[in-house]
C-alpha cells in the first residue's frame, strides 16, 4: 500500500469504537492479510498531538511521551490538544516541548450571550457607562466620556446619540490589558445640552438611558 493511502485509511479509522470493530473494517477492505489490528492502532496513535495521552513516545507526533502521560510538542509540532473550557486555551511552550493552559482573556465570547471571565464562561460582564463634563460655565452644555470596562484587550466600535433618534456619533474605544478603555468627545461641535437623554454603545453593549447633567 503506498504511504498517502495508507495515512488516509489511519486517518479514517483511527476513531473506531472497538478493536473487534476495526477488524472487520479491515477484512471488509480486504486488508486483514495485509495490515494487523495493532498495526493500525499503532499508526494511528501516533497521530496524536500535544497534551493528548500516551504511554510510550510511538503514540506521539513528537516521538516523545512526557512523564505526565501526556505527548510533548515542539517548534515543528506545536498542535495542542485544546481544554474542553472554552475559557482556556493550550499552546505549545517550545523552550520546554510542553503544552500550556492559560486563560482566555476577559471579555472573549464563549457561548450565546456568554463571556469569559478570570477563565469561567458566564453572563456578560461588560459594562459601558457615561460621564459628563461642563462646556460653559452655565452648565448648558456638556461634553461627553464613555466608559467601557471588563472587555477583552482590542479596539471596539462604538456609538452615542440621544435616546430614540439615528444620528449618532460613531467612535472607537481603545482597551488595554486591563479590559477599560473609554472615548471623549472634546469638539465644540460634539456638546449635549443638559436635560437631554444619550445612549452609549460599545460592542453593542449599552448604557442604558443617561441624563445629560454636568
Amino acid at each position: 500500500m503506498d504511504p498517502e493511502r495508507f495515512d488516509g485509511l489511519v486517518r479514517s479509522i483511527g476513531q473506531a469504537r472497538s478493536r473487534r470493530g476495526l477488524g472487520r473494517l479491515l477484512g471488509g477492505l480486504g486488508l486483514g492479510g495485509v495490515l494487523s489490528v495493532q498495526t493500525v492502532l499503532d499508526a494511528a496513535a501516533a497521530l496524536r498531538n500535544g497534551g493528548d495521552g500516551c504511554s510510550k513516545g510511538g503514540h506521539c507526533k513528537t516521538g516523545r511521551c512526557l512523564g505526565s502521560g501526556k505527548c510533548s510538542c515542539s517548534a515543528k509540532y506545536p498542535a495542542c490538544k485544546q481544554p474542553a473550557n472554552p475559557c482556556q486555551k493550550a499552546a505549545c511552550d517550545t523552550g520546554r516541548n510542553r503544552c500550556k493552559t492559560t486563560n482566555q482573556k476577559n471579555g472573549v465570547a464563549c457561548g450565546d450571550g456568554k463571556f469569559c471571565q478570570d477563565g469561567a464562561c458566564g453572563a456578560d460582564t461588560r459594562t459601558v457607562g457615561v460621564s459628563f463634563e461642563s462646556f460653559d460655565q452655565n452648565h448648558t452644555h456638556c461634553y461627553v466620556t464613555v466608559e467601557a470596562a471588563g472587555f477583552a484587550q482590542g479596539a471596539y466600535p462604538g456609538s452615542v446619540g440621544f435616546v430614540g433618534s439615528s444620528d449618532r456619533q460613531e467612535f472607537t474605544v481603545e482597551v488595554g490589558a486591563a479590559g477599560t478603555g473609554s472615548w471623549a468627545s472634546k469638539s465644540i461641535s460634539l456638546i449635549w445640552p443638559s436635560g437631554s437623554t444619550v445612549e452609549a454603545l460599545v460592542d453593542g453593549v449599552s448604557s442604558g438611558a443617561v441624563p445629560v447633567t454636568c
